[in-house]
C-alpha cells in the first residue's frame, strides 16, 4: 500500500496540534488516505511538544488509520536519512506518495541584532528541510510514477515582514524552490 508522511516540526505553531489535526482528518476522511507516519522533528524546539504529536496520532487513529511517529531533525541530512531508512526497513514494500513539508521555525530579530544561530536555525529548518526529506522521498514517487509533495510556505516569503529576515529569506526561497521543481 501506499504511505503518506506528514512532516510538521512545530505542532505548537498551530495551537495543540489542532489546525493539523482537523487537516489530517479532512484528508483521511475526504481524500481516502489509506495510512500515514506522523514524522515530527525532536529536537529542543519540538522535544516538549511530543505530546502534541501524540494527540494528533490518537485523533487519526480514532478514524480507523494506522499512525506512527518517527522522531528526526529535518535540518539535518543524517537525521533524515536515517528516519527514511529506518521506515523503508519496516515498510519494505512501500513508499511514501504524499509528503507535506510543514517544517519551520521563526526566531524574530532585527537583521542588525541578528545572530548568526538565529539566521542559520530559521534557513537550515525551512531550506535544507524541505531538501532533504524531499530528496528522500522524491525517487520512489518518480520510479512508481506517481506522488504529491505539498509545502507550506508563508506569506512572509512573498511580501516580507520586518524582524523577519531570516524567515522571510527562507519561505521565498521555499517558494523559489518549489517552483523550480514543479519542472523538473
Amino acid at each position: 500500500g501506499d504511505f503518506d508522511i506528514f512532516s510538521f516540526k512545530d505542532v505548537d505553531n498551530y495551537p495543540r496540534g489542532i489546525y493539523v489535526s482537523k487537516r489530517l482528518r479532512k484528508a483521511i476522511k475526504e481524500e481516502g488516505i489509506t495510512g500515514c507516519s506522523f514524522l515530527y522533528r525532536d529536537s529542543w524546539y519540538y522535544k516538549n511538544n511530543k505530546t502534541a504529536a501524540n494527540e494528533v496520532a490518537e485523533q487519526i487513529k480514532a478514524l480507523g488509520q494506522q499512525v506512527e511517529l518517527l522522531p528526526f531533525d529535518v535540518a539535518d541530512a543524517d537525521s533524515v536519512k536515517n528516519a527514511m531508512n529506518l521506515w523503508m526497513t519496516n515498510h519494505p514494500n512501500d513508499y511514501i506518495d504524499i509528503l507535506i513539508n510543514n517544517a519551520g521555525v521563526r526566531n524574530d530579530s532585527l537583521l542588525t541584532f541578528m545572530e548568526d544561530e538565529q539566521w542559520n536555525d530559521v534557513l537550515n529548518t525551512t531550506l535544507n528541510g524541505f531538501f532533504y526529506t524531499t530528496r528522500a522521498v522524491i525517487k520512489n514517487m518518480i520510479l512508481k510514477r506517481h506522488g504529491r509533495i505539498i509545502n507550506i510556505s508563508s506569506i512572509s516569503g512573498i511580501s516580507g515582514l520586518p524582524g523577519q529576515v531570516n524567515y522571510s529569506s527562507a519561505k521565498a526561497a521555499l517558494i523559489g524552490a518549489v517552483k523550480a521543481l514543479s519542472k523538473e
